[in-house]
């Protein structure tokens, strides 16, 4: 390339302004994110451990280091590694050609600075919508890897059996209010019992399918009245993103892990799910160790351009799956 080649010496190209633009770009949260807590580890592998009522997050070093006064299984811990996510995008001659060719220096760093943040949007986008996806695992109290293959059993870890509300909304008979009300009351209890008093209601992700069957539900007509039944359908055909029944609070979330099974649990339970994110496996992870993602350029062979990697490497869990509640219809 030349003369080309040079441009990636431009500040534009430089780490700390990659990073500066991977932070600066504005993004659409998937709202399932906003239930987990960032927690920094200090290496890729921990330990799971079931600590009196919930799941214990430590470092191998960690286990079994004062006997006398830990609360946690140590003999029963589980390793884990949390999951490296890359993500590349690249830098072509043909993105540069027109660049390259301004004369005004503030044009070309701002049309350089604009390319960049094109990227790192791509990039941030990506790692987004990543960590979501993943995110739907930990509701369902479970660890996978980015094939969907379950690492780690949660309810297993902690020695209890994963609760299941099976609605049988083909069967006409069933009393759907009630087993609502009994999820609520059941979910609500176990989040006393375990020390959280602050719970202030239960929420169940599930697709826009399956609320609209249990709204329409012969037993949920009756619940109501039907003058009353009326008002929440169309309330519910209005705004079709939530709406609470007999209880429970329906969000509609359309994403495959819970369209059809969907994934209860309390709300107002400070830190139910963490999102654990570990330094990037390089050379220079320790100077990124709180950061969303580390970034890297990389000369592309045979002259051909500029190479940029992201990668994070994270791992959402649920700290008490006792509290969690798949609900589903097996008709």
């Amino acid at each position: 390339m030349g003369k080309l080649a040079e441009i990636f010496d431009h500040e534009a190209f430089k780490l700390t302004s990659l990073t500066t633009g991977f932070n600066a770009v504005a993004h659409i949260d998937a709202e399932v994110l906003g239930l987990f807590t960032v927690e920094n580890v200090e290496q890729r592998t921990v330990m799971i451990v079931k600590s009196g009522k919930q799941l214990q997050v430590l470092m191998p070093g960690e286990i079994g280091q004062h006997p006398n006064i830990d609360q946690h299984d140590a003999e029963n811990a589980v390793p884990v590694q949390l999951i490296r996510y890359p993500f590349d995008t690249s830098i072509v001659p043909d993105d540069l050609n027109r660049i390259s060719s301004l004369k005004d220096k503030k044009l070309k760093a701002t049309e350089l600075a604009t390319l960049v943040k094109s990227h790192m949007g791509k990039h941030k986008a990506n790692h987004r919508y990543t960590a979501a996806f993943t995110a739907y695992s930990a509701l369902k109290g479970k660890v996978t890897n980015r094939k969907g293959t379950v690492l780690v059993d949660l309810f297993s870890v902690l020695g209890v059996t994963k609760r299941i509300v099976d609605l049988k909304l083909g069967t006409a008979g069933t009393d759907v209010p009630a087993l609502l009300k009994g999820l609520r009351k059941d979910t609500v209890k176990n989040a006393k019992d375990h020390g959280h008093f602050t719970v202030q209601g239960v929420t169940c992700r599930i697709g826009q399918d399956m609320i609209e069957k249990i709204l329409n539900h012969a037993s949920i007509k009756t619940f109501y009245s039907e003058e009353i039944h009326a008002k929440r359908v169309v309330q519910f055909a209005d705004d079709p993103s939530k709406i609470n029944i007999c209880g429970v609070t329906f969000v509609t979330d359309e994403a495959d892990a819970v369209a059809e099974k969907g994934a209860s649990y309390p709300t107002g339970v400070k830190d139910l799910f963490g999102m654990l994110r570990a330094p990037a496996d390089v050379l220079t992870a320790s100077s990124a160790s709180k950061r969303e993602c580390h970034i890297t350029t990389e000369p592309k062979e045979h002259d051909e351009g500029l190479s940029i990697r992201s990668r994070a490497i994270y791992l959402p869990i649920a700290r008490d799956p006792s509290l969690l509640c798949e609900v589903w219809s097996s008709n």
